[in-house]
């Protein structure tokens, strides 16, 4: 299986999944070559040779970024394709409000879609919606394989529980923590949960902390969790750190904010972290989705529905379809 890689950097959920199933077709005896995505012309005609030399012997594909569709057409090519987002919805939907809709794109990403699915040996997805969507447009199975967390992040999250001591200096203040993006899925979504902490936490203290999150983009959050707490609320702001300091900040959470664009096609992936650490994922919408019913187990509320027990190991979930995949 020759993989081309996303351009992503190291530890990022994409470089982190791809990672993943390198790691599945090795241990079951495969030799795994790679190649880097090309940022020259040289580079690409590279990037060409190899992608055309290897097309028979196993291609692995995980987009986005959609670039790279003219693979499909290599003649006798068997490629894994891994789809992680939902194109055509995106576009169709404004990738969640935050842009204008594009109907007119949409339906030639649809097209594209539908014939790529067609032509790949395998298909993968990431979400029970994105899995149906695509099914539909194409009438083709696509296997459902969930984002998760590694072996070793399991082990550091266990063993950080186990050592989980109840000291924080202000017991009596509600930690709320987002990791990754926050305000950059949209201001009105952002204050749509500021305002349902408030609504479900009245006359609490509390503190939100983003983890990651982009210090220009959020720099309104604090004004305003003041504003609309009447004081009660503050934020803070923590750069980016590594899957072992996460784990150890979200040691000292109440509860998890998971901010997505679109619950119906869309998961997030920092929920499988917020899980393995134990820590409830605040719900903070107003009606049942694909997300609250998946995770309605992990919920500080859930919605009534039945609760199942999701797994949360990447290789549990690659391992299912061990024998489609080989």
């Amino acid at each position: 299986m020759f993989f081309i890689n996303p351009s992503s950097v190291v530890g990022s959920p994409s470089y982190e999944r791809t990672l993943a199933f390198k790691g599945f077709y090795k241990s079951e005896g495969g030799f795994c070559g790679e190649i880097d995505t090309p940022i020259s012309f040289i580079g690409f005609l590279k990037f060409l040779f190899v992608v055309v030399k290897e097309a028979q012997s196993g291609l692995f594909l995980s987009m986005p970024s959609f670039r790279y569709w003219w693979v499909l057409f290599i003649p006798g090519v068997n490629l894994v394709l891994d789809i992680r987002d939902g194109w055509s919805i995106a576009m169709e939907s404004g990738y969640g409000g935050l842009v204008d809709r594009s109907p007119f794109k949409a339906r030639i990403a649809r097209v594209i879609e539908r014939l790529a699915i067609r032509r790949a040996r395998v298909v993968i997805t990431c979400t029970p919606g994105l899995k149906q969507y695509l099914e539909y447009i194409s009438g083709c199975e696509v296997l459902l394989i969930t984002n998760g967390v590694s072996d070793e992040d399991m082990s550091v999250a266990n063993k950080l529980l186990k050592e989980k001591k109840n000291d924080r200096a202000n017991e009596d203040e509600l930690v709320f923590l987002c990791a990754g993006k926050f305000s950059e899925y949209g201001i009105d979504k952002a204050e749509f949960i500021i305002s349902k902490i408030v609504e479900r936490f009245p006359s609490r203290f509390f503190v939100v902390r983003l983890v990651g999150s982009d210090p220009l983009i959020n720099n309104w959050v604090g004004d305003y969790v003041r504003y609309v707490s009447s004081g009660f609320g503050r934020v803070e702001m923590l750069g980016r750190v590594d899957k072992d300091g996460l784990y150890r900040i979200l040691s000292e959470a109440d509860l998890a904010i998971s901010l997505i664009r679109d619950p119906n096609y869309e998961f997030g992936t920092k929920v499988f972290d917020y899980i393995a650490m134990s820590v409830p994922v605040f719900n903070y919408f107003d009606s049942e989705n694909n997300f609250t019913r998946f995770f309605n187990r992990y919920l500080d509320v859930g919605f009534g529905c039945d609760k199942d027990i999701v797994s949360i190991s990447r290789l549990d979930a690659i391992n299912k379809y061990r024998d489609k995949l080989i």
